[in-house]
């Protein structure tokens, strides 16, 4: 799953970033976050059979970044009804993130933003 990332991050250019929702891996992109010349690509991969999307409901989804300065994995909750989201459980680098702070602090915020828009809204 994460060279599949390094390698779409390696062969896109900042100004050629994917649209927001195109497929890749059996996963689809969220953001491109620029770093200095170069980027961290987030996507996010649904817990769920895609024919169920978008959902009114629970939709349960994993959130990866990689590229220049992130090595992330996490797995996220939203709540369709109200846009709320929680983390079950998330990772960067070796590390086991435990606090809502520290996910945050890794996560940006249209990543986030662009999860909730493509999973929860009807299409």
């Amino acid at each position: 799953m994460f060279l599949m990332l390094m390698t779409l991050g390696a062969g896109l250019p900042l100004a050629q970033s994917p649209p927001v929702g195109s497929a890749s891996g059996g996963g689809f992109f969220l953001y491109r976050e620029p770093v200095e010349q170069y980027w961290n690509d987030w996507a996010a991969f649904p817990l769920l059979d895609p024919a169920e999307l978008p959902a009114s409901g629970q939709v349960r989804i994993t959130i990866t970044g990689e590229g220049k300065t992130a090595s992330f994995i996490g797995n996220l909750s939203l709540n369709c009804a109200n846009g709320r989201f929680f983390w079950e459980s998330a990772g960067a680098e070796s590390t086991f993130l435990t606090g809502v702070d520290q996910i945050n602090a890794r996560v940006p915020a249209p990543v986030l933003r662009n999860a909730v828009t493509l999973f929860c809204q009807p299409r």
